[in-house]
């Protein structure tokens, strides 16, 4: 079933639509257990094939001045519909700072129905009170069998543990359910509390990580390195603005697979560089385009270069 794309700048701040009231768009009731799984968009724009994928309500315009944030998405929040003054739950799953403030689109847990609003018109909810969470120090805690237990009643942890320094600025901190760590966060040294890696962790393996998360000081992802459900290393990725510059696959610590790189490139999907690794080996064709145009094109077996071609050619 395929949705119509809704263009940025076009979306009204609106009330949820059920899901059986707009038949473009294939969303379904969302399970509160689950709600952290939602598909979403975060850190970055999203495309057409968020859309499609239901990862996403809508598309950026150009023409909009606009940035990409990193919120913590998915969370969830009450929205109360101006018209009708009902009050929903809902999970923002996308968020992009505008002229107008941060402009965030969702999903409803009841309906499935989505709805867009500016954040400050939404009511956020403190998920720590939604799954019984309490906040304590790193030392308050132990780990057994890789579960995390409370030291006062060795009880499983249902929260965050953190380090703070002695002034009171927080560190480090780690979220758990049921003694299972889901997400830690490191923070920037400062007066403000911004992330500067976030990593998330498998819930069916405890203490293995599935995804980690590079942030700048504006709280814009600047890398993204992706594990297995073993937690080994299978992707790396690096962003500027949003915008992906380089990606290699991996295999733990050795490159195996594509590595690319989309610095000068025009549309920012065509490669500028490009190699084919096999166990940390260089292997197959390395392609690179620099900014004068000319293409250097080199072969490689088992690591050993075999070939050189160097190619004139004007840049698209």
């Amino acid at each position: 079933m395929q949705k119509a794309l809704i263009i940025f700048f076009l979306l009204p701040i609106c009330s949820i639509l059920n899901a059986q009231e707009l038949d473009t768009y294939d969303f379904n009731s969302i399970n509160i257990n689950n709600w952290m799984k939602v598909p979403h968009v975060n850190g970055r724009l999203a495309t057409q094939e968020d859309v499609k994928n239901n990862r996403a309500i809508y598309i950026s315009s150009k023409s909009e001045k606009y940035v990409p944030l990193d919120l913590d998405i998915p969370f969830l929040a009450y929205f109360i519909d101006a018209r009708t003054e009902r009050k929903d739950t809902v999970v923002v799953i996308q968020a992009n700072m505008t002229n107008n403030g941060i402009y965030t689109g969702f999903r409803s847990f009841h309906t499935g129905g989505y709805g867009t609003s500016l954040l400050k018109d939404l009511v956020l909810i403190n998920t720590n009170q939604l799954i019984g969470q309490e906040k304590i120090g790193m030392k308050e805690v132990y780990i057994h069998n890789n579960l995390v237990y409370k030291i006062s009643n060795d009880s499983l942890l249902n929260g965050v543990a953190q380090r703070k320094r002695k002034n009171g600025h927080l560190v480090y901190e780690e979220e758990y359910k049921k003694g299972v760590i889901l997400v830690s966060k490191l923070y920037f040294n400062g007066k403000a509390k911004i992330v500067s890696n976030k990593f998330i962790y498998n819930p069916n393996k405890p203490q293995v990580l599935s995804k980690e998360y590079a942030y700048n000081l504006n709280g814009e992802i600047i890398e993204v390195k992706t594990y297995d459900d073993n937690g080994v290393k299978v992707l790396l990725e690096q962003f500027q603005k949003g915008k992906l510059t380089y990606s290699c696959q991996y295999i733990g610590k050795k490159k195996h697979g594509l590595e690319l790189g989309y610095i000068g490139s025009k549309d920012g999907k065509k490669p500028t560089y490009r190699c084919e690794y096999v166990n940390g080996e260089k292997h197959g064709t390395q392609y690179c385009l620099n900014e004068k145009g000319i293409e250097e094109i080199k072969r490689f077996n088992n690591g050993k270069r075999i070939k050189t071609t160097i190619v004139n050619k004007e840049l698209n």
